[in-house]
């Protein structure tokens, strides 16, 4: 196999793309930050990082795990075709690429706990932990129906608290606000990934939440989980009497379009919905810390 192929093959396994759904909690937790004239721009850099290493270990070693517990072939693959299942990479390569990105993670994470204490300590080892017992271990969790709990947590008020915390010494309302509405965007991302999977995930013994409980609950979980952020900044734009926190609702006749395209879609035409989510939540991301600054 050529460099080029080689390189093409590791940022496959990256899932590059993806990758937006680990930035944009620590993105907003920075300016969230700026608007109270605490942030830090090296507490922003090494948290990016530290965020970022550890979501590229969560997906190499998905694609690893996946390929060895015979839930990725590629013959029956909707999504985009992973490194493993084509032969581009053995498993062994993803294990020790996993392995690096951890390492990476955890010197730069070490920084962030020499700098916040032991609160952040506790945030990294637990994501360490489920980057791997995420399709790792005895009890994966994305095979038992966690993956939208895991995704939530991680991407959303984990991350954007965590991050907040690191510039402040404490989280604020509007911290923990943003945290939710990612995490509900993050939680619908991997919820639309299962619902277009949901044949060769229950055929591969994967008991997501869209093979425990059917393609029409999956859909309508989607739709509460594209809707909740729009509804949880408008509470906050009444309960502080700021409307400029508002400016994410623009995304409301959009959002209803998506869902509407969801419900009218399955398997790999799902796939163009799929791209549409990440970019939903960087456009609610961008208005709310629009709204912050102003």
């Amino acid at each position: 196999m050529s460099v080029n192929t080689q390189t093409r093959a590791w940022l496959l396994a990256m899932r590059l793309p993806t990758l937006v759904i680990g930035a944009a909690p620590v993105v907003v937790a920075f300016v969230l930050a700026s608007a109270k004239k605490h942030a830090s721009l090296l507490v922003f850099g090494v948290t990016l990082v530290t965020t970022l290493c550890l979501q590229i270990a969560t997906n190499l070693h998905n694609d690893a795990a996946d390929f060895e517990r015979g839930t990725d072939k590629q013959d029956q693959r909707l999504g985009p075709p992973r490194a493993a299942s084509m032969g581009w990479l053995t498993p062994s390569q993803l294990h020790v690429g996993t392995l690096i990105s951890l390492l990476i993670a955890a010197l730069c994470g070490g920084w962030l706990v020499w700098y916040g204490g032991w609160i952040i300590c506790a945030i990294g080892v637990v994501s360490a932990i489920t980057a791997i017992a995420y399709t790792g271990g005895p009890w994966p969790l994305a095979y038992h129906g966690l993956g939208e709990c895991v995704a939530f947590l991680f991407f959303g008020p984990v991350a954007v608290c965590g991050a907040y915390f690191l510039h402040t010494g404490w989280v604020s309302q509007e911290a923990w606000v943003a945290g939710f509405a990612l995490g509900y965007y993050a939680a619908a991302i991997l919820g639309l990934n299962n619902l277009r999977d949901v044949t060769s995930d229950a055929a591969a013994g994967k008991r997501t939440l869209a093979v425990r409980f059917g393609v029409s609950w999956q859909r309508r979980l989607i739709a509460m989980l594209l809707i909740l952020p729009l509804l949880l900044i408008v509470a906050l734009a009444v309960q502080t009497h700021r409307w400029e926190w508002a400016l994410p609702t623009v995304l409301l006749i959009p959002t209803i379009r998506l869902i509407q395209k969801i419900n009218q879609s399955s398997g790999a035409a799902l796939n163009a919905s799929f791209s549409e989510c990440p970019r939903m939540m960087v456009r609610f991301s961008l208005l709310l810390t629009a709204g912050a600054l102003l």
